[in-house]
């Protein structure tokens, strides 16, 4: 018999409807193949959280404010997912200014950086080693619910205090990562030029500093 995707979900993340009261507001899955396609959001009166799995690969959790989902404001939710959120808060403030950092003398010190963390913080599961799909799929939601409840307890609680800090570094570090790549691949840009090209992302990192009167 095939395990549910989502009763997988709702077994492991539990704790987001007895703890901060989110209720589940969406559950799909394949109806023959579980583990193929799923999609579960547990949404409180402040946040939402999505998880999905792919393929029998599941993706990170997402988090985004309530007041940020996609509709007259924003064509898309602007959420951040659960990866980057326990990279900000797992690296010192010399690490994230190398891995920020846009200059080419940087950029071994990152790839260090980044090297040393995947080494300090894999998550074997997802690299393989389960007995089976439905094994493996219930570990990684483990492991994620146990770092949403390590590192995004204020979140969820409706405190958004480091929201636009997670925010800033996000779309900085997304955008070093891109301009990294350009670069081995002979390509040439700058990280203004790709930041003014990062359409409503940017939009929703200009309104967030004004919110947070950071403008």
């Amino acid at each position: 018999m095939s395990v549910s995707y989502v009763d997988m979900v709702k077994d492991e993340f539990s704790f987001l409807m007895s703890d901060f009261f989110f209720a589940v507001i969406k559950a799909e899955e394949d109806p023959v193949r579980y583990l193929y396609h799923g999609v579960v959001v547990f949404e409180s009166p402040d946040a939402i959280v999505s998880m999905a799995v792919e393929k029998g690969t599941p993706h990170s959790a997402y988090i985004t404010r309530k007041v940020d989902k996609a509709g007259d404001r924003w064509r898309r939710d602007h959420g951040i997912y659960l990866d980057w959120i326990v990279e900000y808060k797992t690296t010192s403030p010399a690490e994230r200014l190398i891995l920020l950092s846009a200059s080419p003398d940087d950029e071994r010190d990152a790839l260090e950086v980044e090297g040393r963390r995947y080494m300090e913080n894999a998550r074997p599961l997802r690299a393989g080693g389960a007995e089976s799909i439905s094994e493996r799929v219930r570990q990684v939601l483990a492991d994620e619910s146990r770092l949403l409840r390590r590192h995004c307890r204020e979140i969820l609680s409706g405190d958004f205090r480091e929201w636009l800090d997670l925010h800033e570094y996000n779309l900085r570090r997304s955008l070093v990562r891109q301009l990294r790549t350009m670069r081995r691949s002979g390509k040439s840009t700058s990280l203004e030029k790709m930041e003014e090209d990062s359409g409503e992302s940017l939009e929703y990192l200009t309104a967030l500093r004004r919110e947070y009167h950071r403008a």
